[in-house]
């Protein structure tokens, strides 16, 4: 490599540093729940979290002992709202073995049915129940059979269903999970109304369990969100649950969407995405550093993760043939087709043929080099990515592309300074390219430079407005700083 090609680092290269808004209405909740369904896989990649190995290197320095202790609250008697704290690991948002308050929602002033039990008044909801029990009867026992239900009103059935709910919050505070969910069950089975609420304490109780039914608990979660999408006690649980499923995609969506919907005033939601973000940054980045050199051949990434890979780039336009294109010529072509049908395999084995035989033109050459050092990086393998982005920059010095890949890549083999004089360079030959801002404000975001990251996200947002993941990196960056209005302007930007 030419050593005229890099420039130093700027001079203020960066050091590593530490690290009531009205409610979001239910129509911005949803176009959230729905943006982060269908795009978490994009967002996380473009967050730079799970940029393999410069993220596993420092995710692990900063790694913290263990989950986050969960917190609980309840309300007594007047209404005040007071916050226990209970410990236990693995079992965060307050799913201890004491197990979270049951919350009830809010029904009808019209409807025929007792006031909701808070935990204090628990004790005197269900006497019957008590009596039952002295008389040897069943917690069911009174409950009609088929026949009898079917013969009771609609308004007699859903007050039968809110009776047995209620004992089943008392058979919970008792700690008889497995009687609670019979009651639970069947007052679903009974009431004509749907109440998310009889599912959602259902899979409270299935956290409890010996072993807890994690599954059990996901589906009855899923039940109480689809007849309420902003039951927020019902997204932490189902977040917790498909945490301790390993299911950290999931849960990253759940608990991202809770930050949402409480406004950013549940820190421990907060809390939990970086854990979930943590653990998997490393366990991708793991496999990439330390799986494949056990293997023969390396393996690429999942379709999923290079496609969400490539869309943190701008898309790139594939190049033009010369007028006597050779064989090699014709192969980098098809394997941009490949890129395009998210056929990577194929891309790669094109790709390496065009090299293999022979790319004809200076631009063709650098656009091979480019996309094998993209794959080899996305292999695990910074050595070889290294070597070919050096060899598309000898060919191409304006390459703006390869900058900014090249400059991941001596971020991942922990040269920073390289890194910043890569995007100097890039800067240089295109000022106005939107990329570069973008993933140096990546880099200062991993860096928790967070200042110098929403400048770049900005910059990069004035040059092109229209790139989805500048926008959400700049509403989390605002969030990070502690700017939580601007965070909550930034997320309704990008769901309108």
């Amino acid at each position: 490599m030419a050593s005229s090609r890099f420039t130093p680092p700027p001079a203020s290269a960066p050091s590593i540093g530490a690290r009531t808004p009205p409610i979001p209405p239910p129509s911005l909740i949803t176009r959230g729940q729905r943006f982060l369904e269908e795009n978490w896989v994009p967002v996380l990649i473009g967050c730079g979290v799970l940029a393999a190995g410069g993220a596993y290197l420092y995710t692990r320095q900063n790694d913290s002992s263990g989950p986050s202790t969960g917190l609980e609250e309840k309300k007594d008697r007047k209404g005040k709202t007071k916050k226990k704290k209970h410990s236990g690991q693995g079992r965060p948002l307050g799913e201890g073995s004491d197990g979270p308050i049951l919350e009830e929602l809010p029904r009808d002033l019209n409807e025929s049915s007792p006031d909701d039990p808070t935990p204090e008044k628990l004790g005197t909801v269900g006497n019957e129940e008590d009596e039952g029990s002295k008389k040897g009867q069943s917690h069911l026992n009174d409950v009609p059979d088929t026949e009898g239900i079917a013969a009771m009103s609609e308004s007699e059935r859903n007050a039968l269903g809110v009776t047995l709910k209620d004992r089943g919050n008392k058979l919970y505070s008792k700690k008889e999970f497995h009687r609670a969910v019979e009651c639970y069950t069947k007052a679903i089975e009974v009431s004509v109304k749907k109440d998310s609420v009889f599912y959602s304490n259902r899979a409270a109780c299935y956290t409890n369990f010996a072993p807890p039914e994690y599954e059990h608990c996901v589906s009855d979660c899923d039940a109480a969100l689809d007849l309420d999408r902003t039951y927020v006690k019902a997204l932490k649980r189902r977040a917790t649950a498909l945490e301790n499923l390993g299911r950290d995609e999931e849960a990253i969506r759940d608990f991202t969407a809770t930050t949402i919907i409480e406004r950013f005033q549940d820190e421990q939601a907060a809390a939990s995405v970086e854990r979930c973000l943590r653990k998997l940054a490393q366990k991708k980045a793991k496999e990439m550093l330390e799986g494949y050199p056990q293997v023969r051949e390396p393996k690429l990434p999942s379709p999923t993760f290079i496609s969400s890979y490539l869309s943190a780039f701008r898309p790139h336009d594939k190049p033009t043939l010369p007028e006597n294109p050779s064989e090699g010529d014709h192969a980098l072509l098809l394997a941009f087709d490949a890129l395009s049908a998210s056929d990577y395999n194929h891309a790669v084995s094109y790709t390496n043929g065009a090299i293999d035989q022979g790319v004809s033109w200076k631009e063709g050459q650098a656009e091979a080099y480019n996309l094998r050092g993209t794959f080899k990086f996305l292999i695990g393998d910074s050595i070889g990515a290294k070597a070919d982005l050096e060899k598309s920059l000898d060919l191409v010095p304006s390459f703006v592309q390869s900058w900014v890949k090249i400059a991941s890549v001596h971020m991942e083999l922990g040269d920073a300074a390289s890194a910043f004089g890569d995007f100097e360079a890039a800067i240089r030959h295109n000022e106005d390219d939107p990329d570069i801002y973008y993933h140096r404000g990546q880099v200062y975001f991993i860096m928790q430079e967070f200042d110098k990251a929403i400048a770049d996200y900005k910059k990069s947002t004035a040059l092109d407005g229209n790139f989805i993941f500048t926008h959400v990196q700049l509403a989390v960056a605002h969030y990070k700083q502690g700017n939580v209005a601007s965070s909550m302007a930034a997320f309704r930007r990008i769901l309108k």
